[in-house]
């Protein structure tokens, strides 16, 4: 089920994240594979990554949610976060209610999954997975 999540995160990564960010004159190359967290937000299940900026996360939906295939990216514009999402599903009462608790996360809240995720990185590689 990893591998599907996997997939999934790189081919909504390329088509939703990259683009606008290059599109925006944001010539940083950013990976967003750091993690995953398991959080759960709007009655589903979420998979929390962080990307190699230190500011940006993003929100995959777990195998198996209602609301897959779907994505936010929580993005650092100035000084202030902007939520953005897209996805394939009909449960927009889910994504919906997802986007108002993921909306209203504060930068103390943003820095620790940041630092969380980092830690799940950094404990695989010293694991050798």
């Amino acid at each position: 089920m990893f591998k599907l999540a996997s997939r999934v995160i790189k081919i909504l990564l390329v088509g939703f994240l990259l683009n606008p960010l290059i599109a925006q004159g944001d010539s940083e190359q950013r990976r967003c594979d750091i993690g995953p967290l398991k959080k759960a937000y709007g009655r589903t299940n979420w998979l929390v990554y962080s990307c190699s900026d230190e500011k940006t996360l993003i929100f995959v939906s777990d195998a198996g949610s209602p609301v897959m295939p779907f994505v936010f990216a929580l993005i650092l514009r100035g000084d202030e976060y902007e939520l953005s999402g897209e996805g394939a599903t009909s449960r927009r009462d889910l994504t919906g209610a997802a986007f108002d608790e993921i909306k209203i996360l504060s930068k103390l809240e943003i820095d620790k999954m940041i630092n969380l995720t980092k830690k799940i990185k950094a404990s695989e590689a010293d694991s050798g997975k």
